[in-house]
Parts: C-alpha cells; structure tokens; sequence
C-alpha cells in the first residue's frame, strides 16, 4: 500500500481532472474497470468532500469518437426498429489507478496513456492500429488493453514495453465504423485478467465471427482458437 497526499481522478469528457485530499491516507488502488473483476464500483477509501481542491489537468486534443455516433435506430438482422441506447459506453476516456499512477486509453489518438497521479506528469505512451475505448486492467506489474484493431495487448506498467499482442481472426479485414477503419472482430471489452488466464472477446456483426479468448496472461498463448 502507498501512502501519500491522495489524489481524486475523475474523468469527464475531454479533460482529467485532478483534485487532491489535503489529508496523508492510504490510497487503494483502482487497477480494473470498477475497481475489481466482480465490477462493484467501490473502495473503501473515506474522502472528505469539503476538503478538495484542483490539482492539476489533462486535456485531449478533440473529445473522445464514440464507436456509434448515437442509438441504433433499426436493427436489420433481428428485425427490430425503435431500440433504445446500449452503446454509450465510451464517452469518456475511463481510467485505472495503481500506486501513484494511472492509465488510460484514447479512442482519439488510438493510445494508451501512463501519467503520474501526483503531478500528471506523462511517463509514456503506446500508440496502436485502432482507438482505445474501455479501461486498461492492471495485474503483476503488466497492462491489459484491448482495441478496434482486434487485438489485445500487454505492456509493461513501467515503461510501457510490449510484451505481448493476441488477435484471434485469421484475416485482417477492415470495416468502416462511424468514420474510422477497424477490424471486423475490434476487442471491445476490455480486457478481464483471473489468477493466470486473460479473458477477453473479439468481434462486431452478427453476420462474421465472433471470439471469446481465454489466453495465458504472461505469454499471450492460446492452446486453440474457437
């Protein structure tokens, strides 16, 4: 556990913005999307609302390009019109913490950015084929991502050198997909990593394949593919 001066994230629209606890705590790390693989979305840290204040920003160059430009209106496969919103999902850049950093990826700049919780300072980036658009997962000094591109990823949590890059389809054909190029099967779900296993799915259109991949998380091996 680290203890310092515990900064607050939050992330909203196109800005980090940082405010700082003027209290010394134990910070606990955020080191998936909600906090933990079960997704409860809470920590046990106690703040003291009254006493926050701004501490530093980050800014995107533009916001964050949303995979759909707004809800499907029709949908062609199962027939069926009218349908609600289940897609705004990646409006904002969402963001891990571990330590006295934190990561996040870009659907702006297809990348994934390492800066340091206490001053904002940016220690490094990795830039991929294809946006960003779910939190990293942090796990043994390793980062997780998947992207558009139809990969997942693993990069040291350090310095950001890559470990390993798993895509499960066999052909690298592209989409058009709200502007953008992406593969037929984009990683977008994050990726979830238990005990040796990194679990992640691939794919996009009812109509092509789709892949659920359960890989070794050190060496990004699969015994079989399916």
């Amino acid at each position: 556990m680290t203890h310092f001066r515990f900064p607050v994230i939050f992330l909203l629209s196109i800005h980090l913005l940082v405010a700082r606890l003027l209290l010394p705590c134990a910070a606990e790390d955020w080191p998936t999307w909600q906090h933990d693989n079960r997704r409860t979305g809470a920590t046990g840290e106690q703040l003291q609302l009254e006493k926050l204040e701004l501490d530093w920003t980050w800014k995107s160059p533009s916001p964050p390009q949303t995979a759909w430009a707004g809800p499907a209106k029709y949908d062609a496969y199962a027939f069926h019109r009218n349908l609600p919103s289940m897609r705004n999902y990646d409006s904002v850049f969402h963001l891990i913490s571990v330590g006295d950093r934190i990561w996040f990826g870009s659907s702006v700049d297809d990348s994934l950015y390492c800066l340091g919780a206490n001053d904002g300072r940016e220690h490094w980036v990795v830039t991929v084929d294809g946006p960003i658009r779910l939190a990293p997962t942090w796990f043994d000094g390793r980062i997780y991502f998947g992207s558009d591109d139809g990969h997942a990823r693993c990069v040291d949590a350090r310095n950001g050198r890559p470990i390993w890059s798993f895509a499960p389809a066999e052909n690298n054909d592209r989409v058009l997909n709200n502007g953008r190029f992406i593969s037929l099967a984009p990683c977008r779900t994050g990726v979830l990593v238990e005990g040796d296993t990194a679990w992640f799915a691939c794919g996009m259109l009812p109509w092509k394949d789709s892949y659920l991949c359960a890989i070794d998380a050190r060496t990004g091996k699969a015994d079989s593919k399916g």
